[in-house]
This record gives C-alpha cells, sequence and structure tokens, in this order.
C-alpha cells in the first residue's frame, strides 16, 4: 500500500543527526573500529589448556567419541555375555546400557543444541552491527 510517503524521506533527517559524529563519541567509535580490526584477546576463546592446543569443539567431540565407544564396548560384551546371564541379570545389564545410551544421546543433544544457539547469537549480533 503506497500512501505517497516515501519512508526514506521521513527518517533521512533522523538517520543524518544519528550518523553526524559527535565529538565526544569520536574516540570511543575510533576505539570500537580499532577492536574490530584487530582484538588483541581474540584467540584467548580458541586457546585451551592441553598442550595439543585443541579447541573447545575438538575437546567436546574427542569426549563424545570417547562415551560413544564405551557405549559400544558395553554393547558388545552385552552381546558376548548374554548366553551365560539369566533373565533378570540381562534385564537389569540391559536397562543400565539403555540409560548409558540415553545419557549420552542427551548430553551431544544439549552441546548441539546450545553451539547452534550460540552460533545464531553471534550471527544475530553481527547482522546488527
Amino acid at each position: 500500500m503506497n500512501l505517497g510517503v516515501e519512508p526514506l524521506a521521513i527518517a533521512k533527517p533522523v538517520l543524518d543527526h544519528l550518523q553526524a559524529a559527535s565529538p565526544q563519541m569520536q574516540p570511543l567509535a575510533d576505539a570500537f573500529s580499532r577492536l574490530m580490526v584487530d582484538d588483541p584477546n581474540a584467540d584467548i576463546f580458541n586457546r585451551s589448556r592441553d598442550p595439543l592446543g585443541s579447541t573447545v569443539a575438538t575437546q567436546f567431540a574427542q569426549k563424545h567419541d570417547q562415551a560413544m565407544r564405551h557405549v559400544m564396548h558395553d554393547i558388545q560384551s552385552l552381546m558376548v555375555d548374554s548366553r551365560h546371564l539369566t533373565i533378570p541379570e540381562m534385564v537389569s545389564r540391559s536397562m543400565a546400557l539403555s540409560v548409558e545410551i540415553a545419557t549420552a544421546e542427551m548430553q551431544f543433544t544439549a552441546a548441539c543444541t546450545f553451539s547452534r544457539g550460540t552460533k545464531s547469537g553471534v550471527q544475530n549480533l553481527m547482522k546488527n552491527q
């Protein structure tokens, strides 16, 4: 719907006023520009405390891989031992294994959801710059 009014014509004086740099804000704007170009602390978040220098993402992947290998080992162990187990022992071990699988899956899902939320938050921050 066109009302005969150009939205940019209405907003132009406000935008021009906001765009004009005030003398008090210029040092802050310059400091912000320097931070955006060369942040001296940018690598703090990617640095890890282990000597191999892995990031948080690689540490998460390694921990999840170890957890899944442990689950697979427990599944194979249950398959081998199943011939010698009684029904209550079999039910008990399979329930414990189900809990272990569900826990590993829940931790993985939670970590992925958290990382997606963080990623979208950073994307929104960058869009709003």
